[in-house]
């Protein structure tokens, strides 16, 4: 009687344990399978000026947690003053990290830097071409350009977007401060940004996610 008592216990002790082991086996491929969503951006994904938890990344989190998305990891590679330019040479460093989707938000700096639409826009197709040869998807986000450029080049510059996204057939956000910079009488108020008057205060940023949320949204319904 000792004997099989001794062995049921042997066996209920193995049973247990490779069912331990599956489990964490289990969990572990369950985080490596979290959908990794890649965030291509400058100063006003990064954050500029704010505290890490009311940068645009940070309130995205959130926001997407809130609202059920559990499974998505999202990768911080907005980096402060970047370039469509300089990103093209950071591409391969960026598919280090398996990204399944992109959120490219870039532009602005290089409009700021004195390069013509023409050719940011060349930067951004080069950029969006290298994802989708790789399959994967890209949520394009548009920015206006600053108020003291040429009127053409601004036009041209804010419907470079709409072109890309129509070439490529992306889902688009077209205004990435819709509601953040307002105007009023043919003046802006500038109460939703630092003192700079060019980056987003934690206010803006609230506003940022709320618009961006739809648009994200939508996105993820193209891969379903």
């Amino acid at each position: 009687m000792k004997k099989f008592l001794s062995y049921v216990f042997v066996t209920a002790l193995i049973v247990f344990s490779i069912t331990g082991i599956l489990f964490y086996k289990n969990t572990h491929a369950r985080e490596d399978e979290r959908f990794r969503l890649y965030v291509l951006g400058d100063d006003l994904s990064n954050g500029y000026g704010l505290a890490p938890e009311d940068a645009f990344f940070s309130r995205l989190n959130e926001a997407l947690v809130k609202d059920g998305y559990n499974n998505i990891q999202l990768i911080n590679g907005a980096i402060t003053e970047e370039t469509a330019e300089n990103a093209i040479k950071r591409l391969d460093k960026i598919m280090l990290v398996k990204p399944h989707a992109v959120i490219l938000e870039l532009g602005y700096n290089d409009f700021s830097n004195g390069l013509k639409t023409q050719t940011i826009e060349a930067h951004l197709d080069k950029i969006i071409t290298f994802f989708k040869e790789k399959y994967i998807p890209v949520l394009l986000v548009g920015v206006l350009p600053p108020q003291g450029s040429a009127l053409e080049e601004r036009e041209n510059f804010t419907n470079m977007y709409p072109r890309l996204a129509k070439k490529h057939n992306l889902v688009l956000c077209p205004n990435f401060l819709k509601d953040v910079l307002v105007g009023r009488f043919g003046t802006f108020d500038y109460k939703n940004f630092q003192h700079d008057g060019t980056h987003p205060n934690a206010e803006g940023v609230k506003i940022m996610v709320k618009n961006f949320m739809p648009h994200v949204k939508r996105f993820f319904k193209t891969m379903e």
